[in-house]
């Protein structure tokens, strides 16, 4: 019998090294050792390939629906998948009066119906909580700029620049169109003062041609100055097209 020492401690080697055997701690030298791999044969030809046993029973099911066999139609011969096979039997002993089959088949249009509305009716409001998340965003801040704005040239001061501009934001009620027309930071600002200077000296060139388009009594010089101002118009729109950041409503799932 092994005797303990005054402070309680005292065990012998031999218990010592029972002791530290049990749950998550192996005997020492049955310890995977450092350097040295646990399975030295190697992982087995074609384990790799293998799928999880609970996604075999779908890649079963789709394998066998996919797989492609020679079907006759009216004399000639077709490949078709299986599923293809299936559904077109069912139709054609519908056709021949079988009413289950009829039955079977309409049930699975309706269902397939029901899905892609659902489909469409989910995608749909997915779109609308994003485009309703936008509206409130921009009208939010346009309305916190614009009392800003106000209140600064109550003031006296001078207000922050803001990225876009209050003034650049369009919300149209009506159609339920967002569309901003300027810088959104500052180093855009160059940029965008080369594109409004272009649009001014086309505007004020539209302004002076139609002008003399008023004073015109020749038809054929009417008709020039007619074609340089809707040319002029359109090179504008398409700047504006162009340059424009726009957000429209998403369309209904109605048709």
């Amino acid at each position: 019998m092994e005797s303990y020492s005054e402070n309680g401690a005292g065990a012998s080697e031999e218990s010592s090294a029972f002791h530290e055997v049990g749950w998550g701690k192996p005997p020492k030298q049955s310890r995977f050792q450092p350097g040295v791999s646990g399975n030295p044969k190697g992982r087995r030809p074609g384990s790799r390939n293998k799928r999880p046993l609970d996604k075999s029973l779908a890649a079963i099911v789709s394998k066998v629906g996919d797989s492609k066999f020679l079907a006759n139609d009216g004399g000639r011969q077709m490949k078709l998948s299986m599923i293809e096979g299936i559904l077109k039997a069912t139709a054609v002993s519908a056709l021949k009066g079988n009413r289950r089959a009829a039955r079977d088949f309409l049930d699975l249009v309706e269902r397939l119906e029901r899905f892609a509305q659902g489909k469409a009716e989910r995608k749909y409001q997915a779109a609308k909580a994003e485009y309703d998340e936008f509206v409130r965003t921009f009208t939010e801040y346009k309305f916190h700029c614009e009392k800003e704005i106000q209140q600064c040239r109550a003031e006296g001061r001078r207000a922050s620049n803001f990225f876009p501009h209050p003034d650049d934001i369009e919300i149209n009620i009506a159609t339920g169109a967002v569309r901003v027309f300027g810088p959104w930071n500052k180093e855009s600002l160059a940029e965008w003062q080369i594109i409004r200077n272009i649009l001014k000296k086309g505007e004020e060139r539209v302004k002076d041609l139609t002008e003399k388009l008023h004073r015109a009594r020749n038809e054929r010089t009417r008709e020039a100055i007619l074609r340089d101002i809707a040319g002029i118009e359109r090179i504008g729109e398409r700047i504006r097209e162009c340059c424009e950041w726009l957000i429209l409503p998403p369309c209904t799932t109605q048709t």
